[in-house]
């Protein structure tokens, strides 16, 4: 791509970014890709609040946004509006970066085409929103210790605060935003901005004291929740947190450029950023999710676009559409079929072996209808994974199931027991002392359980008959098998 083609490109960026956003629109409402994880702690809530949801909500994560949009899920009567959302919400964040980098038409174009951008678009959940506020956050914060003015700093912390109510990944991020510009501010700054924080997060608190009988569940059960994973390998000792593959893919969608920030007088004179971004970058790293990008890349590219000459846009916007090609493709796959490339990831990991075929959903959507049908009004057990009935209740859109119930839930009201995990710390003191503490935490059914166990005589199990003890298989339908007692 010749130099004066890159200025040809700069000159009309306004007209590049548009026509970009409304392909990007096109390939996002048309794939019937919804993301790959944690979409059901958002797109679950969110049906539960709607009124469509025939089961138990089980949520690791904020229940806001999924409130937020609950009454649009139960008027479309589909998640269409994640899509529309995911949508706006990134095209805010193109002007975003457009604005905060003084309307420079570099930073335009390299946001319009960034990968991770493309890559987030089709998204169920709220980081496209978080990332957003997030982004103002970082502005406002970086205004604040140019004047030191209070109000800039307040704005900040709500605005981190806010991120936070929608998407509790940020409280790592917010942590790591907090030390890094805050750790020579005055001590009273430091107390304003956490009160700053609290006032953004009320939202949550709030929704969560309404909902749960206490504003701190949400927050301690995330807490737990990741602690679990990344020292216990999750409740069910199967989760790992730490992915060398991954932190390679991570590379992809990371701008050319940011090394280019901690060279020379950059890094000596935004030193705050350099620790932010370094520390983020290792956050990230040890645990590599490709979706957490979204949320620094656009601070990269406002501080990229100061000083990045035409040469080196170039070569960003080459690598870029590039990888966009390569992000795209699974999805552009998805609108009519389904295949083992669902994302760039899977992509890159069976590009020898690639399967195209039927849409999974619509034949489990299909079989739901069809044993509701021939089944009306009862309740299934499902399994034969804890939570596989979540997988039937995100698809199945109708009132004539009951419920479906967690085999996990029925095994533990068959054993007459409630405790589904439970961990004992009590740190022994080496000295002769008469007292030794000990805290316990754990999760168990909930006790506000009106499921009728002892009436459930129907079962379904998903590519196989369920293993409980009493059912026996009856019929199939697609992948799903009927059992019964």
């Amino acid at each position: 791509m010749a130099l004066w083609m890159v200025k040809l490109i700069e000159d009309n960026a306004k007209k590049i970014a548009l026509v970009a956003f409304v392909i990007m629109a096109v390939i996002t409402l048309l794939t019937s890709y919804y993301g790959s994880t944690d979409i059901g702690d958002y797109a679950d809530s969110a049906k539960y609040f709607a009124g469509d949801y025939s089961a138990k909500i089980r949520s690791s994560h904020s229940y806001l946004f999924g409130f937020i949009l609950s009454p649009f899920v139960k008027l479309f009567g589909n998640f269409v509006i994640f899509k529309i959302t995911s949508l706006i919400f990134l095209a805010l964040l193109i002007l975003s970066v457009y604005y905060i980098s003084g309307k420079n038409k570099k930073a335009l174009l390299l946001i319009s085409l960034s990968p991770i951008v493309w890559y987030m678009a089709p998204w169920i959940g709220p980081i496209q929103l978080s990332s957003v506020l997030f982004l103002w956050a970082y502005h406002f914060i970086k205004k604040y210790r140019e004047t030191d003015l209070i109000r800039w700093l307040f704005l900040s912390s709500i605005l981190v605060g806010l991120s936070w109510a929608v998407w509790d990944a940020i409280i790592f991020f917010g942590a790591i935003f907090a030390f890094a510009f805050m750790y020579d501010r005055k001590m009273i700054h430091s107390l304003l901005f956490m009160i700053g924080v609290i006032v953004g997060l009320l939202p949550k608190l709030i929704l969560d004291n309404y909902i749960l009988g206490f504003a701190f569940v949400g927050l301690i059960k995330y807490a737990f929740g990741q602690i679990s994973s990344i020292f216990l390998s999750g409740i069910y000792g199967n989760v790992n947190v730490i992915d060398p593959l991954r932190i390679i893919f991570i590379i992809f969608f990371i701008p050319l450029a940011v090394w280019e920030l901690f060279r020379g007088e950059r890094w000596k004179n935004n030193r705050n950023m350099f620790i932010f971004i370094a520390l983020c970058l290792l956050l990230i790293a040890f645990n590599a999710q490709i979706r957490y990008a979204l949320l620094i890349v656009p601070m990269m590219l406002v501080e990229i676009s100061k000083f990045i000459d035409s040469e080196k846009v170039k070569r960003q916007l080459i690598v870029s559409l590039i990888i966009v090609c390569l992000v795209v493709a699974p999805y552009i796959i998805q609108v009519n079929h389904s295949s083992n490339a669902l994302d760039f990831k899977s992509l890159l990991m069976n590009v020898g072996n690639l399967e195209i075929g039927e849409n999974p959903n619509l034949i489990l959507e299909k079989s739901l209808v069809e044993i509701a049908r021939d089944y009306p009004n009862v309740t299934f057990v499902v399994g034969n994974a804890a939570d596989d009935y979540q997988a039937l209740a995100h698809s199945y859109w109708g009132n004539g199931i009951v419920e479906f119930v967690s085999m996990q839930d029925y095994d533990l009201w068959k054993n007459n027991e409630s405790i589904l995990f439970e961990k004992k710390l009590s740190p022994i003191p080496r000295i002769n002392e008469r007292r030794q503490l000990f805290f316990d935490v754990g999760m168990k059914k909930s006790e506000n359980d009106k499921t009728d166990y002892p009436g459930i005589k129907y079962a379904l199990g998903i590519n196989e008959p369920i293993r409980e003890e009493g059912f026996n298989f009856v019929q199939q339908y697609g992948d799903l098998y009927l059992s019964a007692k």
